[in-house]
């Protein structure tokens, strides 16, 4: 489908480091899912399992490539990471395509939900990740939403090419973007806590569009904007007081108490 080779830019060469812990199925393909298991800081011990989170990859991710953020805020908790490659994205079955993405998404969180019990599960994504969380957020109980940069496809695709084809072109190839994956419909379905992480120069997804958005939001949520930030640009320093405060705030909305970093010492 043309729209999905607009989009999306997948890759299958292989990487270094670990093997995918499970394959899952996901339709008629096979998805690599690589699960981590986090120890906290005060003890060291992974028996206890306080959060699960699920990375969703964007448009030119690889499951290989993802750090366990924001365990990394959180010393004191144990818990897992679980990540995977979507359908045509590394050694996973079939062919790349946004309906893909989100039917793995589906797939990697009923597994979760399968082995996680009673601890919350925290969607993490960026960009289209992002759009991809929303989506299970909108049909799924999930607990949490860690979002950055989040496009409206649609809009990000009339945004970027409209021009080039006196607009009325681009906005009847843009209406073909699949509903199950509309940001704007989805961000209106979700009620529960989000930190969204926006970026003011971000030339792939507008702020303008991120924001509609944040705008369209059901549930409770805190906005770290990054002014001059480009897409997927990290926090700054002089940021991270302020991105540290909407982690927690996040933290204590799903029900984890804080444990401060002296109280591990």
């Amino acid at each position: 489908m043309l729209l999905d080779k607009l989009i999306l830019r997948p890759t299958r060469k292989p990487l270094g480091g670990t093997q995918p812990t499970k394959l899952i199925d996901c339709g008629d393909s096979t998805i690599e899912l690589w699960v981590h298991q986090v120890k906290n800081k005060k003890n060291g011990s992974g028996a206890s399992r306080d959060l699960f989170v699920i990375r969703l990859i964007g448009a030119t991710g690889r499951a290989e490539n993802a750090t366990l953020h924001p365990f990394e805020a959180w010393p004191d908790l144990s818990g897992e990471f679980w990540v995977g490659n979507p359908p045509g994205f590394g050694q996973s079955s079939g062919r790349a395509s946004l309906m893909g993405m989100l039917d793995a998404a589906r797939s990697t969180f009923r597994h979760a939900r399968a082995e996680s019990g009673d601890a919350p599960i925290l969607l993490v994504g960026s960009s289209l990740g992002a759009a991809t969380a929303l989506a299970l957020a909108a049909e799924e109980k999930v607990d949490g939403l860690l979002l950055r940069d989040p496009p409206d496809l649609r809009r990000v695709i009339v945004h970027r090419y409209g021009k080039w084809t006196c607009w009325l072109p681009t906005i009847a190839f843009a209406s073909r973007v699949p509903r199950d994956v509309g940001a704007l419909l989805n961000a209106r379905r979700c009620n529960i806590p989000a930190v969204f992480v926006t970026s003011g120069a971000d030339r792939i997804v507008p702020y303008g569009c991120q924001q509609l958005v944040l705008q369209a939001y059901g549930g409770p949520f805190r906005e770290v904007h990054l002014p001059a930030a480009g897409h997927g640009e990290p926090v700054t320093n002089d940021q991270h007081d302020e991105y540290s405060a909407a982690l927690d705030w996040l933290r204590n909305q799903i029900g984890l108490n804080l444990v401060r970093e002296a109280e591990l010492r």
